[in-house]
């Protein structure tokens, strides 16, 4: 995974047919995480990422949906400004 700012981490993902998440789990900068997805139809994923720090505290958590929109319906992409450092 890798995002336009530089971020980047390598996670090993495994699925557990009994509840149907594929668990990605990964460790980057002393912080540990955790990224289930759940896909809800063909057309929808719901996902969840937690990152906990060395003591175990949880340091951040983030929800998000991703839905596949039909041809043809889908808006133009908005250009988002760099972020300034």
């Amino acid at each position: 995974m890798f995002d336009a700012d530089g971020y980047w981490h390598t996670a090993e993902g495994r699925f557990d047919p009994a509840t149907e998440p594929i668990a990605w789990r990964g460790e980057k900068d002393g912080a540990t995480f955790v990224i289930e997805d759940r896909w809800r139809s063909p057309d929808r994923l719901e996902w969840t990422l937690v990152r906990r720090a060395q003591d175990g505290q949880t340091v951040q958590t983030i929800e998000g949906t991703l839905t596949r929109a039909e041809r043809g319906t889908r808006e133009p992409a908005r250009r988002v400004p760099p972020r300034r450092r």
